[in-house]
């Protein structure tokens, strides 16, 4: 190979060079993102798992505060209503929790006293209850009530042993708040469930598409390499092939005008090696040529017989000194 094509092969290698660091960078890059997207992927599945848990397990929670409060209804008693009624100094705690059962029935007064009146119309007042069950509270009233639910060990430890009703009140006050906040989070957490859903869905496609390029770009670097490892090789075979031309090449200023072709050890060699500064104009010498020895004439050959004591052959010379045979 010249050096044209020499010149010609090293940018395309580079070339190979160049597109393979461009792809292994973007690879990587694609990589990390993918790894990001991969956890972002499980944090949206583990949301999933988290929000269905709590359909789960609240939409149970809620049931059971729903009997909850269907028994303490059914527990309250008309004569238990006379008794808190005819209560001559009840204590705080037993009228906050009066005041706060005519908040969550929704009655224009709430007051103590309010509760009394209401409560003498005992069947009325247990339609009011009755009405209440599987009804959510406003937010302000839970608001109102939340006092009463957190608290309601101790409240049950003031007035559990004075007035049954109040006892029975204040439980059913805390079941209503309980089953408000529990139903209120499982549809909270239904209404999410299809938007995570769709998220996810969306998630998975791109980290599938991520998947998909990655895959390509590994499978081009792939190619590049060996396209490079090629290259190399080809590189490395051309440049013996150059090394080894031009440690066998003629050299341009060689004295011997008929290359490799003389041999000096010839009686024309040895002639021809004195007079070439004559002939190197000329492709071939010409054989015919009288001055092709110099000043010698070589159209009449003088033959000097040599004998050998005790042979009869006879060796002939065209010149001295110079024997043909």
């Amino acid at each position: 190979m010249n050096m044209a094509n020499k010149f010609r092969e090293e940018p395309s290698l580079g070339g190979i060079k160049k597109q393979l660091s461009q792809s292994e960078d973007e690879c990587q890059k694609l990589k990390k993102t993918l790894k990001l997207e991969k956890k972002r992927l499980d944090r949206l599945c583990s949301q999933q798992q988290v929000t269905r848990q709590q359909i789960e397990f609240y939409s149970h929670e809620f049931q059971r505060a729903l009997e909850n409060i269907k028994d303490c209804n059914w527990r309250i008693t008309k004569d238990m209503c006379t008794e808190l009624r005819k209560n001559p100094s009840p204590s705080k705690t037993i009228i906050e929790i009066c005041e706060k059962t005519m908040l969550v029935l929704d009655q224009p007064d709430k007051s103590f006293s309010a509760f009394r009146r209401l409560s003498k119309n005992f069947g009325y007042f247990k339609d009011l209850m009755g009405s209440i069950q599987g009804q959510t509270l406003p937010d302000y009233v839970i608001n109102e009530v939340l006092p009463l639910w957190k608290n309601q060990t101790i409240i049950q430890a003031k007035v559990a042993k004075t007035s049954k009703c109040a006892s029975f009140l204040a439980q059913w006050i805390g079941f209503i708040v309980e089953y408000s906040l529990k139903k209120e989070t499982v549809g909270s957490s239904k209404r999410k469930e299809p938007e995570i859903d769709k998220k996810i869905k969306t998630q998975r496609v791109y980290v599938e598409d991520l998947q998909k390029e990655i895959f390509l770009i590994e499978d081009s670097i792939k190619y590049l390499l060996d396209l490079q490892s090629k290259a190399q090789e080809r590189r490395s075979e051309n440049g013996q092939e150059e090394e080894l031309s031009e440690k066998f090449e003629v050299p341009k200023d060689s004295s011997r005008p008929f290359g490799f072709t003389m041999h000096r050890g010839t009686a024309s060699g040895g002639l021809l090696g004195s007079s070439v500064h004559n002939y190197r104009s000329q492709s071939f010498p010409d054989f015919d040529n009288e001055l092709l020895y110099g000043d010698r004439l070589v159209n009449e050959p003088k033959e000097h017989q040599i004998s050998y004591e005790g042979h009869n052959e006879v060796i002939g010379c065209c010149r001295l000194k110079f024997f043909c045979f």
